[in-house]
């Protein structure tokens, strides 16, 4: 069953080729480098180890929080080899 919904609501959808997307994204992961991404990565990753005792897999296997931001859990492999 429906219901009705408790506010006005605007949908937009956008599209663009898979190529034109590709380069894009491209372009925002080589800004976000150059920004320092790694260095922050680093730093987040070291307070949550220090605050999981160790368990960081515990900041992994919650549907919530930094543990599943954008980016930030690909750099997990990368960030514990580290360790």
């Amino acid at each position: 069953a429906f219901r009705t919904a408790t506010y006005d609501a605007c949908v937009i959808w956008l599209t663009c080729s898979k190529e034109v997307l590709n380069t894009r994204l491209d372009k925002r992961i080589d800004k976000m480098m150059a920004n320092g991404l790694v260095d922050e990565c680093d730093g987040l990753f070291q307070l949550l180890v220090e605050k999981a005792a160790g368990n960081i897999k515990a900041f992994t296997s919650e549907p919530f929080g930094v543990g599943q931001s954008i980016g930030f859990r690909q750099f997990f492999p990368y960030l514990e080899a580290k360790r």
